[in-house]
């Protein structure tokens, strides 16, 4: 419980009340003394009404769920009065350093006796991340608005609120040095791979035998599985760009953070698709994160560390050394960096020598400004540098008002 303090409007009552009661010492007469008197009396009620706003009350959390960036949360609490007074008005608040601002506050409508009301607090997240919530506050005061009390309830809760995802409805995953056309000139993957069903052929090693077509096999009286056409690769790579001295200043949307709901995009989409994901990042303590495994049981650990990933010491091409050890011919891999240089172009080239389908994604810093909440935001054109490359590889370059659905749809 923290002490009764004064409002602005309580200091000029209670100075008024000490200059009434000099006043009326001085010049003694009834109308003096109505006046000290009166002034003393609203200034001592306010003070013992204040003392007594915040008596029985409880405030509890209930259950709260995740939530997305950019996207709206609800962190529910619940206010109830347990005496036999009717209660003013109060109003509950928290440090969220999720949402904009960093402070949540809400108001809660005058009480009944004994009456329960709950507040759903939603709120727009601002920041990914997993958070740790505790103390929640409770404001309240006399009707006279002279003085205000602070009830603290150290209650624990966390949250977490992953990166925002941009549904995509396309996006080319096949390997186009890669792909084998059939005699009709239509592009086909290994039995088990791919999503539309186009017909039954033999058996050829590395065919899975879960999609054998027994009746077929039965009829031929030889092994037959299930072919379908090629829409994904079985191998994808990820790797992220993290290095802290290549972000922006925006503490929101810079280009890290581009990169972020790129690449949990990219994932999102793939869910459903039969493939194996590889995703490389570096953790901010310089440890190399690697995450390998078919698209459904990788997806819910890359939401985890995409979740957290914070900006890191190490460079790209530090990043990049780590993903070039796990990568195999004939996969995609996507290169998502905020920084470019000859030494990443090569490494790359070297890539598509080995017939790797290489997407590159270049972020610079400076295509995503800060600006202020009321002045637009605009590319200084004058201080940008876009790197003329020599090679046959360039990257896709973006900026602030690229967006991911757009970007990831574009063949590169």
């Amino acid at each position: 419980m923290t002490p009764i303090l004064p409002t602005m409007r309580g200091w000029v009552m209670i100075i008024a009340a000490f200059i009434s009661i000099a006043i009326a010492l001085v010049n003694v007469g009834l109308a003096t003394a109505l006046t000290a008197s009166t002034l003393t009396g609203v200034v001592v009620s306010s003070f013992v009404l204040a003392a007594l706003s915040m008596h029985k009350i409880k405030l509890e959390r209930r259950p709260n769920p995740d939530g997305a960036q950019n996207s709206s949360v609800t962190l529910p609490v619940a206010v109830k009065n347990l005496s036999w007074r009717f209660r003013q008005a109060m109003v509950v608040m928290e440090l969220c350093p999720f949402v904009s601002g960093g402070t949540l506050a809400f108001a809660v409508p005058p009480l009944r006796p004994h009456e329960e009301v709950i507040l759903e607090r939603t709120s727009k997240a601002a920041r990914r991340g997993h958070f740790t919530l505790s103390e929640i506050y409770l404001i309240g005061g006399d009707p006279a608005g002279l003085f205000r009390r602070r009830l603290e309830f150290d209650i624990p809760a966390e949250i977490m609120i992953t990166p925002e995802i941009t549904c995509l409805t396309s996006l080319p995953v096949t390997n186009r040095q890669q792909t084998a056309p059939d005699t009709e000139g239509r592009p086909l993957a290994t039995s088990g791979q791919g999503q539309d069903f186009y017909g039954i052929r033999e058996y050829r090693h590395g065919d899975e035998m879960r999609f054998i077509h027994w009746k077929a096999t039965a009829a031929k009286r030889q092994l037959m599985v299930k072919e379908f056409e090629a829409n994904t690769t079985d191998r994808i790579i990820i790797v992220l760009d993290n290095f802290q001295e290549s972000i922006g200043i925006d503490p929101l949307d810079n280009n890290f953070e581009y990169l972020i709901r790129t690449t949990a995009s990219i994932i999102n989409y793939l869910t459903e698709f039969y493939c194996r994901i590889t995703l490389v990042v570096m953790e901010a303590e310089g440890e190399c994160t690697i995450l390998k495994n078919y698209s459904a049981a990788v997806t819910p650990l890359a939401e985890t560390v995409l979740t957290t990933l914070k900006p890191g010491l190490t460079n790209f091409e530090t990043i990049l050394d780590c993903a070039l050890d796990v990568v195999q011919p004939g996969a995609i891999f996507f290169c998502l960096s905020m920084t470019q240089s000859d030494s990443i172009r090569r490494k790359l080239e070297f890539l598509q020598e080995m017939n790797v389908d290489v997407r590159w994604v270049y972020a610079p810093k400076l295509f995503f400004p800060y600006a202020a909440a009321d002045t637009p935001r605009t590319i200084n054109t004058g201080k940008l540098q876009i790197p003329e490359f020599s090679g046959g590889i360039r990257p896709m370059t973006v900026n602030f008002k690229t967006e991911i659905k757009n970007l990831l749809r574009n063949d590169f």
